[in-house]
């Protein structure tokens, strides 16, 4: 399998490159492709945080909202709903 993929390429171009490879090639692309999208959204340095760290903000959520409504208020909730424009059924 071998691509030639520029990191200038538009999405449409790697498309249509990958729909001309064999399906089970698609496959493996794709993988690497998710994989790759992955590591770049989800850096691991963001992720490592220090269980006690994580300990102490659990404990201050749990506290906060023992006591607060963890829902909208139904105010914002309409207004969100008004702000969405509704698509016809297809």
């Amino acid at each position: 399998m071998v691509l030639n993929m520029s990191k200038s390429m538009t999405v449409s171009e790697i498309e249509h490159q990958i729909k001309n490879l064999p399906q089970a090639d698609q496959i493996i692309m794709l993988e690497r492709i998710v994989h790759n999208l992955k590591k770049t959204i989800v850096n691991p340095e963001i992720i490592r945080v220090p269980k006690a760290e994580c300990k102490g903000l659990t404990e201050q959520l749990n506290r906060i909202y023992s006591d607060e409504e963890s829902q909208l208020d139904c105010h914002f909730i309409n207004a969100q709903i008004k702000s969405i424009d509704r698509d016809e059924w297809q």
